[in-house]
């Protein structure tokens, strides 16, 4: 077999891997285990916007640089991406075929059409008002805040200059919502209203990466998207107080209102949407939601019975334990990508509404305040990469993806 066809292939593989969301340590692990199959020799490193690719002894390494402009997850490509590079190691694809065949992903549609990714951010933000224990009308409020962010969505975040804008320009629209909301209609928490409306923006599955990359030793990759994560909370942090401001001279501050409860079966379905709604966002194929909404539930409940019986880092921990451990035994069962349904149904588990509270307390001048909260969000954070990196011990994926 040619070096060069594999040299071709190995490149096409890790640019489709990174652009359709795959972390640094899998995306390694993953090509170098191409590799070392197709018996080409190989150094990677792979950081938020390049891959850097070396392959052949160190006295003769023929180098490549692939510049990728970061984008959304799309775990639907990634799945179909996963099974191209499964039946090449089955050597039921040629090489030549192989390329073709990733070559041309990138020009299908998604698995689901873009109207239901749309419906994800209000589905998203309605549910998690009542999961993070709002009532109806903040749960009304919130849905109508992922309405604004999904048109802000489709019209900013597909051009260059304006995608850079979209979590600041979302962060003012959802917190403009949320105040108007709370002071014109009785019953409306502005805090609650306001954190589920931001549930789709602020970036805690690019914390909970970036924390899991540095655990596995990717210090580069995991760095970056740290940074990356912090700048983004900022974003989300000025927009939302810009908003406050204005609405504030304007309207008035908006009334303490105190939570009230909901039936059981209220948050029992929100979290049934919340999860088909985590599926759409992270744009995965309808064949996977059913293991998607059982992955999240089990997760879920299982960070609840953590928090509720120890502590909330212990149920992280647990919730990520679970979740990891489902997705792996999957990918080992039917010799699919563990990554599919262990994306999603980290959603309501990641410590990103703690991040946002930590820099709006700082905001506010709670130095302490925020602090401690920050240094909760770091807790959590951990206490999820630790139990996702135990499952992975305990029952081995399948392979690096």
């Amino acid at each position: 077999m040619d070096a060069q066809y594999k040299i071709a292939f190995i490149l096409e593989l890790g640019r489709a891997l990174h652009r359709y969301g795959s972390p640094a340590h899998r995306l390694e692990g993953a090509l170098e285990s191409m590799a070392s199959l197709l018996d080409v020799e190989i150094h990677v490193l792979s950081t938020p916007t390049s891959i850097i690719l070396a392959f052949g002894p160190l006295t003769k390494q023929q180098s490549f640089l692939i510049r990728i402009e970061p984008g959304a997850t799309n775990l639907g490509k990634l799945d179909r991406v996963d099974g191209i590079a499964e039946s090449v190691a089955a050597e039921e694809l040629s090489l030549e075929d192989a390329v073709a065949a990733i070559e041309s992903i990138e020009e299908e549609p998604n698995a689901l059409h873009a109207i239901w990714t749309s419906l994800a951010f209000p589905a998203v933000s309605a549910a998690s008002a009542l999961i993070m224990g709002g009532g109806y009308a903040d749960m009304i409020v919130a849905g109508l805040s992922g309405v604004f962010v999904a048109v802000l969505a489709l019209f900013l975040a597909r051009r260059s200059a304006g995608g850079r804008l979209f979590e600041m320009s979302a962060a003012f629209v959802v917190g403009g919502i949320a105040h108007a909301g709370a002071v014109w209609f009785p019953g409306v928490s502005y805090n609650a209203a306001m954190l589920a409306g931001l549930i789709t923006l602020v970036p805690g599955m690019t914390l909970t990466i970036a924390m899991t990359e540095i655990a596995t030793r990717n210090l580069v990759s995991g760095t970056a998207r740290l940074t990356s994560a912090a700048v983004v909370f900022l974003e989300i942090l000025f927009g939302v107080a810009v908003s406050e401001q204005l609405l504030t001279h304007w309207i008035g501050m908006p009334p303490l209102v105190v939570l009230g409860s909901v039936p059981q079966w209220s948050v029992s379905l929100a979290l049934l949407v919340s999860c088909l709604g985590a599926g759409a966002l992270f744009r995965a194929h309808p064949r996977s939601f059913p293991l998607i909404v059982f992955t999240s539930i089990a997760a879920f409940y299982s960070a609840r019975l953590g928090a509720h019986h120890l502590s909330g880092e212990i149920g992280a921990c647990l919730g990520g334990f679970v979740a990891a451990a489902i997705s792996n035994a999957y990918a080992r069962l039917f010799n699919r990508s563990a990554m599919v349904n262990l994306i999603p149904s980290l959603l309501m588990l990641l410590p990103g509404s703690l991040g946002f509270r930590s820099l709006t307390s700082l905001w506010e001048q709670d130095v302490v305040g925020g602090i401690d909260t920050a240094f909760k969000m770091i807790l959590v954070a951990i206490s999820l990469v630790v139990g996702i990196l135990v499952a992975n011990a305990v029952i081995l994926p399948r392979r690096s993806l």
